[in-house]
């Protein structure tokens, strides 16, 4: 009987212990991390720049729009600043968790480590999150527009 090292038919036997140890954070990880803190923390400020915008926006829609409403747009327009607010508030709370993500993993480059790492991950898991439940309310809204449009439109051709 042949011994399993001899025979030249057996699988290879894979290297199946870890790599790194753990808590150990290596100098290429956080060179990555460094350039994703960078990257979150101007998308950040850019988020912040959007919901100042949508604020301002709604102020003015408010003050601009007032002395020309009539009985009947005021439904409209409080759907509208309402919709404003929420996509102002969304748009905060992703902001919110790039600048958190960007703060953590600065904190990482100074303290090498592995639980501002975690804490990291653990706030861009919710801006991921966030981020494709805004998506998908808002490619849900297109839709909604888009067909109440073509309908819109069809109804006036005939």
């Amino acid at each position: 009987m042949e011994l399993m090292e001899d025979n030249v038919y057996a699988p290879p036997k894979a290297d199946l212990t870890r790599k790194h140890h753990d808590g150990e954070v290596t100098t290429l990880m956080i060179d990555h991390l460094q350039t994703a803190a960078k990257w979150a923390r101007v998308l950040s400020v850019i988020g912040y720049l959007i919901v100042i915008g949508f604020f301002l926006f709604g102020i003015y829609s408010v003050v601009l729009l007032r002395s020309q409403i009539f009985i009947g747009d005021t439904v409209e327009l409080t759907i509208s600043i309402l919709l404003f607010l929420i996509s102002a508030f969304i748009t905060f709370k992703i902001s919110r968790f790039l600048q958190k993500y960007a703060y953590y993993n600065r904190q990482l480059l100074s303290s090498n480590d592995v639980s501002d790492l975690i804490e990291a991950q653990e706030y861009f898991r919710r801006y991921v999150k966030w981020l494709g439940v805004f998506s998908m309310i808002s490619v849900a809204l297109s839709l909604i527009m888009a067909i109440m449009l073509f309908v819109v439109g069809i109804g006036e051709v005939y």
